[in-house]
């Protein structure tokens, strides 16, 4: 009987040579890392000094801290809490990044996202680092014990593997996927799962479509995303990665909660309305809705294949006066 890769990563970060969904086991993040946020960073670096006299981390190159939220600072409480960052940053000797961009995207671009690695931080949106075949976890105030200990304790998630198949249609992408992927099996499907993406239409998808699919994965309930890494990914990861891994593999015969395959080939553009994300609809049936604000951007809808995608319908035309139309890169 096989392993699914996130089990094979666990198993690494734990020094065991086989962990199974349900262990209880104490694993090793290769990389810790946050944005600074009140009620999270703020509160670790104190809860550090209060509860544990600890005033920095045993091997700061572990982590890595952005500043990519209230930027610009407006408020004389929001550029304290980035003083705050900034200073325990130089005192532990942690690196700090700020202004580069949002920090789950950042990370991919700094080699925090190694090919085999396991990586947490308290967003589980840090789960688009899955598209490089590093297993990263939202812990959420958890997040203190990875400051604290070197290794956490955690329960190995099941997976759940859904099989894309079938070509897009033009004008169609992996956000439109995404969607329909949650229409189809709903927002509970993968419920405190990994959600490992596979199949031939994620082969033919470029690492941006990739990082879309699974910088949403906690709309599934499920607790990351990943996708086995290929020669699509893998320059990319190991030309900028910072430790030395061999990359790991799901087993052909691995063991799933649940498996599933969706045909993409006749998926329209969606769109999401409210009150709930997972509300899926197809486009076609707003058209003529009145929209007065326009955004582009997130660590979801901001790179560079998006962009150019807007660029290509904008080209020639103008914004209609009265409509706000924001554009804000991912980094």
């Amino acid at each position: 009987m096989g392993s699914t890769i996130a089990e094979k990563i666990l198993a690494r970060a734990s020094g065991q040579t086989r962990v199974n969904a349900g262990d209880n086991i104490k694993a090793k993040p290769d990389f810790v890392v946050a944005y600074d946020f009140p009620g999270y960073t703020d509160v670790i670096f104190k809860q550090m000094k209060d509860e544990f006299g600890l005033t920095g981390v045993k091997d700061p190159s572990r982590y890595a801290l952005f500043i990519d939220h209230m930027v610009p600072a407006v408020t004389p409480q929001e550029e304290e809490l980035h003083q705050n960052t900034r200073d325990w940053g130089a005192q532990a000797q942690v690196p700090v990044y700020e202004r580069k961009g949002i920090g789950h995207q950042v990370a991919s671009e700094l080699g925090y996202a190694t090919p085999g690695a396991f990586v947490v931080h308290f967003d589980g949106h840090i789960s688009q680092l899955g598209t490089f075949g590093t297993l990263a976890m939202g812990v959420r105030r958890h997040l203190i014990e990875s400051f604290v200990n070197e290794k956490i304790r955690m329960a190995v998630p099941a997976t759940t593997r859904v099989d894309l198949v079938g070509q897009l249609q033009a004008g169609v992408m992996a956000r439109d996927v995404f969607h329909h992927v949650v229409r189809v099996l709903g927002p509970a499907s993968c419920r405190f799962q990994v959600l490992e993406f596979g199949g031939e239409a994620i082969a033919d998808m470029g690492i941006d479509a990739r990082q879309t699919l699974t910088c949403l994965a906690m709309f599934t309930g499920a607790v990351t995303a990943i996708i086995n890494p290929d020669q699509v990914t893998l320059p990319y990861a190991q030309e900028r990665a910072r430790l030395t891994i061999e990359p790991l593999y799901s087993d052909r015969d691995a063991t799933y909660a649940a498996r599933h395959t969706i045909d993409i080939s006749q998926l329209e553009p969606v769109v999401v309305i409210p009150p709930s994300p997972a509300n899926t609809r197809n486009l076609v049936d707003h058209l003529g809705l009145p929209v007065q604000v326009g955004y582009l951007g997130s660590c979801a809808s901001g790179r560079l294949e998006d962009l150019r995608a807007a660029a290509h319908v904008l080209r020639g035309r103008h914004v209609k006066p009265g409509f706000q139309l924001h554009v804000v890169p991912t980094s």
